[in-house]
């Protein structure tokens, strides 16, 4: 049994990045609970995606605490959960926009601050677990030290910090990779494979967690109340068994039945593939994620990854059905030819 309450009065969410696939899941199933939902976008087409999903768009600078002070007052904002980085933690074969990551990362601060001065109570962030770096084939928990290896994975720690460290209750959340009918990377790679394509190999073991499984572990934290001598907290999340990047494109290759993709040649991944994106295809994790089952009485939902992935398909298949296309926006993640 959990050893945690939850809040059962309507809360105020806000969230930072609610046009980005994990954004619309988590908003669908806030007001699916009851709560009120606002959520910040750059575009037209991504603030018509938050109303179709329930939610109220906003337009604030995220580097601008006084912009976002304003939106999350006028929202009365309990809480804020920040996604806008979130499209990073897709299937590493894919490459995101990594200079519009690096900048949803280093607002952190500003997001934090603007937070505090708005009286929100606490603060969400999906985090990284890719951010322990190799972990030699161990499951690591939360005690475990982070790799600053390079400046994105730096900015990634330094935004953590900002949340544990910024005056009002945070709350990390270090996943594996992502995946689902609403990821970024899945649905870009899913282009690639279309066309007959190759793909970025990844030969090392990595932890992995479908986007619902995500989505109701938010949920929880979201409507947990807190103690009143609670200190900031870190929680690993994935799925119990690892798997190499390639084994899951080729496991998605099949489903979308153009087999496993060719993957291309370790000289070309050197010349084309940014340096981040190699490194994320070079880090081999394992986590550990017995604290936040025990807290939340959560559990992996998703434990056959094959079956998982068949649901994105499903999820496709009827969007392209119903006419109503998930909103992945082109300007936040982009495929390496």
């Amino acid at each position: 049994m959990t050893n945690q309450t939850t809040e059962t009065t309507t809360l105020s969410i806000f969230i930072t990045g609610g046009d980005t696939g994990m954004g619309r899941l988590l908003t669908r199933a806030l007001v699916k609970h009851g709560h009120r939902v606002t959520s910040t976008t750059h575009t037209a087409a991504g603030a018509a995606a938050i109303r179709h999903d329930g939610a109220l768009p906003t337009y604030p600078d995220l580097a601008r605490p006084g912009d976002l002070r304003g939106m999350m007052m006028m929202a009365k904002a309990d809480i804020v959960v920040h996604l806008a980085a979130s499209p990073l933690n897709g299937t590493p074969q894919y490459a995101a926009d990594y200079d519009v990551m690096m900048r949803a990362l280093t607002s952190s601060d500003e997001i934090t601050l603007a937070a505090g001065q708005a009286g929100v109570k606490r603060i969400i962030f999906p985090s990284f677990a890719f951010l322990y770096g190799d972990t030699g084939g161990v499951a690591v928990d939360e005690n475990a030290p982070l790799s600053r290896s390079n400046p994105l994975f730096s900015a990634a720690a330094e935004a953590e910090a900002a949340v544990l460290d910024g005056g009002i209750p945070g709350y990390v959340l270090r996943t594996g990779y992502i995946y689902g009918g609403y990821s970024e990377a899945l649905r870009g790679l899913q282009s690639r494979l279309g066309v007959g394509g190759n793909v970025a190999s990844g030969k090392n073991p990595a932890a992995w967690l479908h986007e619902d499984d995500l989505t109701a572990a938010l949920v929880k934290l979201v409507e947990y109340q807190p103690k009143r001598d609670e200190v900031d907290q870190v929680y690993n999340l994935a799925e119990d068994a690892t798997a190499t990047p390639d084994t899951v494109i080729n496991e998605f290759g099949t489903a979308f039945g153009v087999g496993e993709p060719a993957k291309m040649p370790d000289f070309m991944m050197r010349l084309r593939l940014p340096a981040t994106q190699r490194a994320l295809l070079d880090t081999s994790f394992a986590i550990n994620s017995d604290k936040f089952k025990k807290a939340f009485d959560w559990k992996v939902t998703n434990t056959n990854r094959v079956a998982g992935l068949d649901k994105a398909l499903l999820v496709w298949r009827a969007e392209a059905a119903a006419e109503t296309p998930v909103e992945i926006l082109p300007e936040r993640a982009i495929v390496t030819m």
